[in-house]
């Protein structure tokens, strides 16, 4: 790998800036070799003789995972085109030497099996697309889509294995019920949450 391919980054700040970037698609599929031409005819063969054309790259799968950006809007799906999130930030700088996003100022959505999880706003933004691993930071506020509430200082999510991490003076809230930890494991609905250091829970009247 060349240093200037090493330093290259794409940096898009400002709502305005979609003009500038347009679309672009980061699509597994789109890294694959597209369909060549007929191979020409075998060294010594007649001029007459029939020849069979190469054999074609295959071609690209339309349902392979795939990010979407549109200026300071980011979309993921998965491999078979589910939506798995959708967020939005103030500025972003794409890195394309690591497959790595930073985002500032991000509120979005994450998504289970296409449909809408939770809702959420963070200070900054980490998106690593070889692994599909969201990293917020700068204080989370995150809303599932029956209600539950989270905040934390920091959460990582992982798009391929449904797993929410927050850590970070956790609050959790469902109902009449509030848990405070130093730590939440959850699936991104958080309907299947634990807890672990320094928990209390406490009851609403």
């Amino acid at each position: 790998m060349t240093l200037a391919r090493r330093r290259a980054a794409l940096v898009i700040i400002g709502l305005g800036a979609a003009a500038v970037a347009g679309v672009l698609l980061w699509s597994a599929a789109a890294r694959r070799s597209t369909p060549g031409a007929p191979a020409p005819p075998a060294a010594g063969a007649s001029k007459g003789a029939s020849t069979r054309p190469a054999t074609r790259a295959p071609a690209p799968d339309p349902g392979a995972p795939y990010l979407e950006i549109r200026g300071t809007a980011v979309t993921g799906s998965d491999a078979r085109g589910r939506r798995q999130w959708d967020l939005r930030a103030q500025s972003l700088v794409v890195d394309d030497a690591k497959d790595v996003m930073h985002m500032d100022q991000v509120t979005g959505t994450l998504f289970r099996q296409g449909a809408p999880a939770i809702t959420l706003q963070a200070g900054t933004g980490v998106v690593r697309l070889r692994t599909r691993v969201v990293e917020m930071g700068g204080g989370v506020e995150a809303t599932s889509a029956d209600g539950r509430r989270l905040r934390a200082q920091q959460m990582t999510w992982s798009a391929t294995e449904d797993r929410l991490v927050a850590t970070g003076g956790v609050t959790f809230r469902e109902g009449n019920t509030t848990i405070n930890a130093d730590r939440l494991e959850s699936d991104v609905s958080l309907q299947r949450t634990r807890f672990s250091g320094n928990v209390r829970v406490r009851l609403n009247g």
